[in-house]
């Protein structure tokens, strides 16, 4: 890892926009002059204010140092309308980037070397990189050479230049986040036509069509890794107990084609839900896990979550390829993700004495009010699981598995359960696959 002898002190930086559509242009570029005491044109001019709080939302809670980078926002902001600002400004802006430092020092070297080629891969600030050095595909040196100390335990990325690169790499998010949605629209109407197309297949009850208005109106965001990349995953989906706060989170290296991310989020805004579990929920509460789609019947353990992401994956698979029958990831020209998740469906489906029918797990995954109704669809699921697998109660068993399980060998056991019990009970298989609706 890079040391340096002595901490560079830099002046502000300005990202040029293009005034068309408001877009930052990637790099930043230093102001004329020696700097020693130059204004923060950085976000001095109202126009470049406003377009920066768009899309730096505070509702969306995404971007290292978004709070620092916010404070100075406020503090532009108080200058354009020629107030003082708050004796507690210079507090708050050491506490955010302490907060900064600290997100980057908690990564283990593995998320230190991802976070060093998602950085690689943004637009580069040539000013930046000749004094904190270039983010590299290989290796740690330009993330670690943020949090290091000299001896005196002083930072040699002093607070200034910490800032400055905060609002470069926020100013990058930003013009993800603008490029983002200029792609959403088209993705989200395709999408909304496969799933009345999946209705009148009857892959899906017509219910789902009620709930169509949450992929309008859900927000879509680019992340810029720590939430998503660094977590191992590709988008997530949050919805929350209070109506209209939903939203996707996209990791940013599936930004240049987000739409397999983005209508895998989407099938989860379609899940059936349940509220009478939670009647009178906190106002920002997250939904149950056990409150939704395959959750409901599998649990809200590892084996729950297996199902669930199965079904909606190979449900947003089944919308690409026109064929919800055909689950095995291997079988598919586009094989998508969850794999060892859509084995195990493959399983339940097909691994049995008789088969049960895929669309009775996609109407579970997406009925309202299970509970509230003595036939549901996923009453008509565990009782058609009960009669394929009759040597087992196997929805028990994938409610109770460990979160360490492997799921292949969960799935090739269950295989081998079925045919050793083919083998010792034929008469009895024989009946079951002749008595499919029963």
């Amino acid at each position: 890892m890079g040391r340096h002898n002595k901490t560079e002190v830099l002046e502000p930086v300005q990202p040029v926009r293009d005034s068309a559509d408001g877009r930052f242009e990637g790099t930043l570029t230093p102001e004329g002059g020696d700097g020693a005491s130059m204004p923060r044109d950085f976000l001095s001019q109202p126009e470049t204010l406003k377009v920066f709080e768009h899309h730096l939302s505070p509702n969306s809670k995404l971007g290292l140092g978004r709070s620092a980078v916010r404070l100075a926002m406020q503090e532009a902001a108080y200058q354009l309308a020629n107030e003082p600002l708050s004796s507690e400004q210079e507090d708050r802006r050491k506490e955010y980037l302490e907060d900064a430092r600290d997100a980057l020092a908690a990564m283990d070297q593995k998320q230190s070397e991802k976070m060093e080629r998602l950085l690689a891969d943004q637009p580069q600030s040539p000013w930046l990189n000749q004094s904190l050095g270039t983010p590299q595909k290989e290796g740690s040196a330009f993330v670690d050479r943020l949090t290091q100390q000299d001896h005196a335990g002083k930072y040699l990325v002093n607070d200034q230049l910490l800032q400055h690169f905060l609002e470069w790499h926020n100013s990058v998010l930003a013009n993800r986040q603008h490029e983002l949605e200029e792609t959403i629209e088209p993705i989200r109407e395709v999408f909304k036509q496969k799933v009345h197309k999946a209705v009148r297949k009857g892959w899906l009850p017509e219910t789902v069509l009620e709930k169509l208005h949450r992929i309008d109106e859900v927000a879509v965001y680019a992340d810029d890794g720590f939430t998503t990349a660094l977590a191992k995953r590709r988008g997530y989906a949050r919805v929350t107990a209070k109506e209209g706060e939903a939203r996707i989170v996209l990791d940013p290296r599936v930004l240049d084609d987000p739409t397999e991310v983005l209508e895998h989020e989407y099938g989860h805004l379609l899940e059936g839900e349940d509220r009478t579990a939670e009647e009178n929920p906190p106002e920002n509460a997250t939904r149950l896990r056990k409150s939704h789609g395959l959750y409901r019947l599998f649990g809200a353990g590892t084996g729950g979550r297996s199902a669930n992401e199965a079904m909606n994956e190979h449900l947003r698979s089944s919308l690409q390829n026109g064929n919800i029958d055909l689950i095995d990831p291997d079988s598919r020209k586009r094989k998508g993700g969850y794999p060892k998740e859509r084995n195990l469906l493959e399983a339940l489906v097909y691994g049995g004495v008789i088969n049960v029918d895929i669309r009775k797990f996609s109407h579970a995954f997406s009925e309202e009010n299970v509970y509230d109704n003595r036939f549901s669809a996923t009453q008509d699921l565990y009782n058609s699981l009960r009669k394929a697998f009759p040597f087992t109660d196997v929805v028990k068993e994938i409610r109770e598995l460990p979160r360490d399980v492997n799921l292949n060998d969960f799935v090739a056991g269950l295989k081998e359960r079925t045919n050793r019990y083919k083998k010792q009970h034929p008469i009895k298989a024989l009946r079951a696959s002749l008595n499919k609706a029963a």
